[in-house]
């Protein structure tokens, strides 16, 4: 069984790729509302949350890992993996596949947007130099939670401002969403986009290329079977999860 956790509605944008690509596998989704957003965590609670989300997923069967958070990266993730007794194949992160997906892509100027901690630990520099690419980094620290707790269009518009403005005045050609919850917005991005900068910019969300490693390397045998955990109920979480999967799930909150 997959066990795949995010700090709330992100992770759901990989989920969606996932389930649509191969629905018979079972998902164990956890969804830690209550420590959420992980953006302005520092790398010391990030790994605390993280043993913590692998070890109650670990405990109810799940044996193949999807961190589908960008703050929760490989640098966090690699202390931790021998305590699990998994190979690290088992575990998928978000940045190394984002950087593979990009290099098939006519990239030439790279701009990333994404959390703080995500920004802070450089692990897209170092991951995209690895693949021969450089990129520039923007914090859009606001965006994740206003997602989270359902923020209105004119409210998410406001914050993607300066992405818009770096966009323009940089003369980026490829946008990667560095955050799971950025996705979900992407409609919105787009218009924006459209809308203020003159040349053309291909976004590129990560998900799609996250769920081509899941189905390269996991065992995707099973019944279909989908549960949410969450550590916090959540209005604006079910309401994304009734928009993207019907009512083919079982929720159980945990606090």
């Amino acid at each position: 069984m997959i066990g795949l956790f995010d700090s709330g509605v992100g992770g759901l944008s990989v989920l969606k790729e996932l389930r649509a690509k191969v629905p018979e596998a079972d998902v164990l989704y956890f969804g830690d509302i209550a420590n959420a957003p992980y953006g302005p965590k520092s790398k010391e609670e990030l790994v605390l949350l993280t043993v913590n989300a692998m070890t109650m997923l670990h405990d109810r069967g799940a044996s193949q890992f999807v961190a589908a958070c960008n703050s929760v990266s490989v640098s966090v993730i690699q202390p931790i993996v021998s305590m699990f007794g998994e190979a690290p194949g088992h575990i998928i992160e978000m940045v190394g596949p984002s950087a593979r997906a990009v290099k098939k892509t006519a990239h030439e100027k790279i701009l990333v947007i994404a959390t703080e901690a995500t920004v802070r630990s450089g692990l897209y520099e170092r991951t995209f130099q690895q693949e021969g690419m450089e990129v520039s980094m923007l914090a859009v620290p606001e965006l994740a939670f206003a997602i989270e707790r359902g923020a209105g269009q004119d409210e998410i518009i406001k914050i993607l401002k300066p992405a818009i403005s770096s966009c323009s005045q940089e003369n980026i050609s490829t946008l990667v969403l560095g955050c799971t919850h950025f996705p979900l917005v992407k409609d919105i991005l787009t218009s924006e986009l459209q809308k203020g900068v003159s040349h053309p910019v291909v976004i590129v969300d990560p998900a799609h290329a996250v769920s081509e490693e899941v189905i390269q390397q996991f065992d995707l045998s099973g019944s279909g079977k989908l549960t949410f955990l969450l550590s916090k109920d959540s209005e604006t979480f079910r309401r994304y999860a009734n928009s993207l999967f019907g009512d083919a799930f079982v929720v159980e909150v945990l606090e």
